[in-house]
Formats: structure tokens, C-alpha cells, sequence
């Protein structure tokens, strides 16, 4: 006979390994659904298409997308700078820096899990933080880019909605009822940290940041996302006469679905909603546009990254080695 002890912990066991297939299951079904769907929206087209209309972008947009992008990571270090700030965790800033251009770099491109924590746990770790206090970061990262993308794309969909094309079979005509839901869940988390009361949820102790800290989080968030999106908006098709804050509504949804799909890099999902949502003549324009953003704001960052870190790892133990007994 089997003990009701027993049954309760085989159950708990089967919820914890079904917990890891689910992250990699709905990574892989997202990324086949939109591959699909860029096959469906493309396949009346050849890659020599796409390649023409990567060619006729003009090299003084592609040289200001360069530009932005070098700005919009510049501001990224503001969600590491904050977190260590709230832990009152002093770190030189050029470490700050660095943390967050490389953790950046690598979950654009790997995902949180596959690169971004790596990469900071193994620098943080290096520089004298605990387990628990990167851990404490990561939480307040993620709070941090959720914050500012309530509050930004609350505000974008509520005063400039776009229309949503019919063919996607949504029960929204807009995203104009996306704005108040997402400035409702804002409003809950600012009244939440306004009264300051911890709140602890199946075991787990949740403590809200000071209101003056939500808001220099949803400063921080705002502006990478407007960067990110003007980037994107800057390498659009010569002519292209959609406004920005129209071009704005449909990135937000697309960075948003590509974070939530845990896709590397969002690869296919970013590009399949903007497709999908951005009113076009020529998909391969758009689509070339597209694959010109990811190397300028995914591809190129990973790289110098890349070599940022490796740099790191190779003159740390030569420093400690010289550092004096």
C-alpha cells in the first residue's frame, strides 16, 4: 500500500520535471508556429527579394542604427546599476558596465538561461556577490523591464492604438484595450510598493521596492524600449510612411511575445508579429529590414560581448597572480 506521504512527493516530483519541459516546449512550438508563419507570409518570394532590399537600405540609416544601438546599451546598464544599487551593493561603474553589456548581449541572443545568467552569475560571483544576491538581481531586472514596459506600452496603446489586421483572429479590433490592462497591473504593483508590506505567496516572501525606486525602474525600462523600437523603426524601408509610435505598438507586442515564448533570441517570433501586425506592400522590404536589426542590435553587440568577457577571464587570474602577497 502506498502512503498518502509517498503519493504527495511522487506528485511533487512529476510537477518539478514537468516544470523544466515546459520552458523548452513552448520555446520549440513558438519557434516552429512562427517559422511557419514566415514561410506562409514569404513563400511567394526568393531570398534574392530580400537580399535587393537589404541592399537599398541607405548606409546613413544603418550607420544611426549603429549609433542608437551603442546608446540604447549604454542605457541598459541602468537595470544592473539599480539592482546593485538597492542591494547597496557598491560597484565601480565601469563593472557595471560591463555586467550589463555582456549579460545584454548574450540573453538577446541565448535567452536568460542559456547566456544572460551565465555570464552574470560568473561575473558577479567573481566580484564578491553571494548566490543569493545575484539572484535578488535577477528577480530585479526582470522587475525592472516588465515595469517600464507596462508603463510605456500602456501609455503607446491607450493614445496612438493600432489597428489589429482581421486575418489574426484576436478578440482585440485594436490595441487600445491593452493600455488600461497594463497600466491597471502598473497602478497594482506602485500601490503595492506604496504601502510596503511584504507579501508571501505559496512559501515565497515577496518584498516591493520603495515607490521612488518603481519609478526610476519604469524611467530605465521606457528608454531602452523606445530605443530599442527607434532602432528598429530607423532601418525601415525607405518610404515607408507608417509613424513611429504605430511602428512602437507593434515592437512592443513583439518584444513582449518574444520574451514571454523563451525562443533564443526571439528568432522568428519578433519578426513574424511585426510581419503580421505592420500594414506592408512588401513583406521581403519589411522582412530584410528585419534581419538588419538583428544584426545590428543582436549579432554585432554578441560579438564584441563575446570577446569583452573572454578578455575578462583571461586577465583576472594574471591580475591576481600579480597582485602582491
Amino acid at each position: 500500500m502506498t502512503s498518502p506521504g509517498g503519493s504527495s512527493d511522487r506528485q511533487a516530483l512529476f510537477r518539478e520535471r514537468l516544470g523544466h519541459w515546459i520552458g523548452p516546449f513552448v520555446a520549440i512550438a513558438a519557434f516552429i508556429a512562427a517559422i511557419a508563419l514566415l514561410y506562409l507570409e514569404l513563400k511567394d518570394h526568393s531570398w534574392r527579394e530580400i537580399l535587393d532590399a537589404i541592399n537599398a537600405l541607405p548606409r546613413s540609416r544603418i550607420l544611426l542604427a549603429i549609433g542608437l544601438t551603442a546608446l540604447n546599451y549604454s542605457i541598459l546598464s541602468g537595470y544592473d546599476g539599480l539592482a546593485v544599487w538597492y542591494l547597496r551593493r557598491p560597484l565601480r561603474p565601469w563593472r557595471v558596465m560591463l555586467v550589463a553589456f555582456v549579460g545584454y548581449a548574450m540573453s538577446h541572443n541565448l535567452t536568460w538561461m542559456l547566456g544572460g545568467t551565465a555570464s552574470r552569475f560568473r561575473l558577479y560571483l567573481a566580484w564578491g556577490f553571494s548566490p543569493v544576491e545575484v539572484v535578488k538581481i535577477f528577480a530585479l531586472i526582470g522587475l525592472t523591464f516588465w515595469t517600464g514596459f507596462c508603463f510605456l506600452a500602456g501609455i503607446v496603446f491607450l493614445i496612438d492604438p493600432m489597428p489589429i489586421p482581421g486575418h489574426i483572429h484576436l478578440p482585440l479590433t485594436s490595441t487600445f484595450w491593452l493600455g488600461p490592462m497594463l497600466l491597471g497591473l502598473l497602478s497594482v504593483y506602485l500601490l503595492a510598493c506604496a504601502i510596503g508590506r511584504p507579501v508571501v505567496i505559496r512559501g515565497v516572501r515577496i518584498v516591493f521596492p520603495p515607490v521612488r525606486m518603481a519609478i526610476m525602474q519604469g524611467t530605465v525600462a521606457s528608454c531602452d524600449l523606445l530605443l530599442q523600437a527607434a532602432v528598429a523603426y530607423t532601418l525601415l524601408p525607405s518610404g515607408y510612411t507608417i509613424g513611429y509610435w504605430q511602428f512602437a505598438n507593434a515592437f512592443l507586442l513583439a518584444i513582449a511575445a518574444a520574451v514571454v515564448s523563451h525562443v533564443p533570441g526571439g528568432a522568428g517570433v519578433l519578426e513574424v508579429v511585426v510581419l503580421e501586425l505592420v500594414p506592408h506592400d512588401d513583406p521581403t522590404a519589411i522582412f530584410g529590414s528585419l534581419l538588419v536589426f538583428r544584426a545590428i542590435f543582436y549579432l554585432l553587440p554578441l560579438i564584441i560581448a563575446v570577446s569583452l568577457f573572454l578578455g575578462h577571464e583571461w586577465l583576472t587570474p594574471r591580475r591576481a597572480s600579480q597582485s602582491p602577497k
